[in-house]
């Protein structure tokens, strides 16, 4: 399901200059309906996922983003949904106006790849995860994808 009219979350700043960036994430639920994410430091909780890089298509950059990020092989994928997140502290990044791609994913566990040391993947229960969610676009998907995943079993 793809959204036609894209919501925008964030807060545009006057004076700070976007630029586009698409970005991927994948929304796991495993078979108790927990929820993967990735702890980052100050507490930041975030779906695991991340900017297109130079000719990647979406899928390849999921894929990539999530084995990164998680240690996990994406096994299937389907496209939830479209957002806009303002991004304006993304430390040596320029401010970014991102043009998320929210997919389903199905994931294996693969220990033989290395996830990076600033991204802890851990299960939660999306009750906790409600307000926790440092992007508003990623609450937002959040909710939308556990609401159709409770409809559709």
């Amino acid at each position: 399901m793809i959204e036609e009219s894209l919501p925008q979350f964030g807060s545009y700043m006057d004076g700070i200059d976007y630029v586009d960036r698409i970005s991927v994430y994948g929304i796991a639920i495993n078979d108790v309906g927990q929820i993967l994410v990735c702890r980052r430091t100050m507490d930041r909780i975030v779906l695991p996922g991340g900017g297109v890089d130079g000719d990647e298509n979406l899928l390849q950059a999921l894929h990539r983003e999530i084995a990164e990020e998680t240690g996990h092989r994406v096994i299937s994928e389907r496209l939830l949904f479209r957002a806009r997140q303002y991004h304006a502290h993304r430390g040596r990044k320029p401010p970014a106006n991102k043009l998320c791609h929210f997919f389903a994913v199905d994931l294996e566990y693969d220990p033989s790849i290395e996830s990076e040391d600033d991204h802890e993947p851990v299960w939660l229960p999306p009750h906790r995860l409600t307000h926790a969610m440092t992007f508003e676009s990623h609450a937002w998907a959040l909710e939308r994808a556990v609401s159709e995943h409770q409809r559709n079993g």
